[in-house]
């Protein structure tokens, strides 16, 4: 039965003149179309009794005129609602299809390719954004199996049916949020989909899979932060994956991985021109990764690295601070002859778990310091009033800053340079900043006394240059 269908025509009953009937005469026999998808749209009429005379049709609907068919797929994730009732049109009498609901119930097995109603209608089937429910109740905390590019078939026609979608009331869209939460960190997948017109066909198309992926402090070499526990192919493009971290990292080094995503289940991952740099804050500073696919696994494989696993409570030139109580008033030496075999650090905030601000620690440098030569660094907390010297005869290879911090305010700090041989820049306050936060620097002086080589200079707010004793104008 379809749009337009006849029941009685002029030629079966002959009457020319006037015919009357009432509602309680009236009966739709529903019988036959149970458990049965009614190839029926919105706004249709089937003809019940087409007539050369005049009608009149007379009286209430009751449940015998009314149609109220409810069609359910055998595996219970489409479920199609037709209503309408019998009413005269002009002089005939029909039955109006009043209105026509799609719901589909999406699963996290829920695949490319898969089809939820298969429709056997020749005619037309007309269907309204407005009619169309995607039920996500059933996706609550479960990755959906699907990848950008995947076409899911809410409605197939199987034969020369058309289909006529009208979607101005809206595009239906579904957008789906996933978080996986491991030690390791949180992987967050974002699915975007789009109810289209496809052909002849109606379809959920999978536009845009957002991953990001959010790395704890304490990440290590080799873990994973999310599985793909699906068969099917899975599609990455540049420009689909974020790395940041909630914190600066301490355990990583160079030549290390973390498996951003692996598959498990079967499927390929197809990656192309995926590879991304990132810089990420840790304890010592920038870390610096490759964000690439490796078989079917997407990696981090970390490229430049200085990590605090290295460094143990008796560093000689490191001051571990494992909380407030010796947070402040630390004092380290790199004495002449001496070599600091990575860095030499008056305060380092260890464990970021809680705040800790640095204050007034100070970092003597004579010998030579492989590394950097920091005041105080730490990552979430201030580093303030902290003090740098530099004396005759000293070398170091990095960098040197007052006070080093990721997402805390770098203030007051002070770098002495007596003398000696910097290869790297010079900062009052070094700010890295972890993703999605800026910290800030001011306040900090540069005193230098004698003469000496270095990088560029940055983030000072007050120079003093004291002239040697004797000093004359030419």
């Amino acid at each position: 039965m379809k749009n337009g269908y006849i029941f009685i025509t002029p030629a079966d009953t002959g009457n020319t003149g006037a015919t009357t009937i009432d509602a309680t005469d009236v009966t739709l026999d529903k019988a036959g179309i149970d458990g049965k998808f009614l190839s029926l749209s919105k706004g249709d009429k089937i003809y019940l009794l087409q007539n050369d005379g005049t009608l009149t049709y007379t009286g209430t609907n009751g449940d015998g005129q009314k149609l109220d068919h409810t069609y359910t797929n055998g595996t219970n994730d489409a479920t199609v609602t037709t209503t309408g009732e019998v009413a005269a049109d002009g002089n005939d009498l029909v039955l109006k299809i009043g209105g026509v609901k799609y719901n589909f119930v999406l699963a996290p097995t829920t695949t490319d390719g898969y089809t939820f109603l298969t429709s056997t209608n020749t005619g037309e089937t007309k269907i309204d954004a407005a009619d169309v429910t995607l039920d996500e109740s059933s996706l609550s905390g479960k990755l959906l199996s699907l990848s950008k590019g995947d076409t899911v078939y809410l409605l197939k026609n199987d034969t020369t049916g058309t289909l006529a979608y009208n979607d101005a009331s809206g595009a239906k869209e579904l957008n789906h949020t996933y978080e996986n939460s491991t030690d390791a960190g949180t992987a967050t997948v974002t699915t975007h989909a789009k109810v289209e017109a496809s052909g002849n066909d109606l379809v959920l198309n999978v536009d845009g899979v957002k991953y990001a992926f959010t790395l704890a402090p304490t990440v290590e070499n080799n873990n994973t932060l999310l599985e793909l526990k699906y068969t099917g192919d899975t599609t990455i493009s540049k420009g689909d994956v974020t790395v940041k971290t909630s914190g600066c990292l301490r355990n990583l080094k160079e030549g290390e991985k973390v498996y951003l995503l692996k598959k498990t289940e079967g499927g390929k991952l197809i990656a192309t021109d995926i590879t991304d740099t990132v810089n990420l804050p840790g304890i010592f500073g920038t870390i610096t990764g490759n964000v690439e696919a490796e078989g079917n696994a997407l990696v981090l494989n970390v490229t430049k690295a200085e990590s605090l696993t290295d460094i143990d409570d008796s560093y000689k030139y490191i001051v571990i601070v494992k909380d407030a109580t010796n947070n402040t008033g630390n004092e380290v030496t790199v004495g002449a002859g001496e070599t600091a075999g990575k860095s030499a650090i008056a305060a380092l905030a260890k464990d970021e778990t809680v705040t800790t601000e640095l204050t007034g620690n100070t970092l003597t440098v004579n010998g030579t310091v492989t590394g950097r030569a920091v005041g105080a660094n730490s990552c979430t907390g201030d580093v303030t009033n902290n003090h740098v010297i530099i004396n005759a005869g000293a070398t170091v290879n990095g960098f040197v800053a007052g006070g080093m911090t990721a997402d805390g305010v770098a203030d007051g700090n002070i770098v002495t340079i007596n003398g000696g041989t910097i290869n790297g820049d010079v900062y009052g306050g070094y700010v890295t900043g972890t993703s999605g936060t800026t910290g800030s620097t001011s306040g900090n002086t540069l005193n230098v006394t004698g003469a000496a080589t270095a990088g560029n200079i940055a983030n000072f707010d007050t120079y003093n240059f004291y002239l040697p004793a004797g000093t004359s104008a030419g």
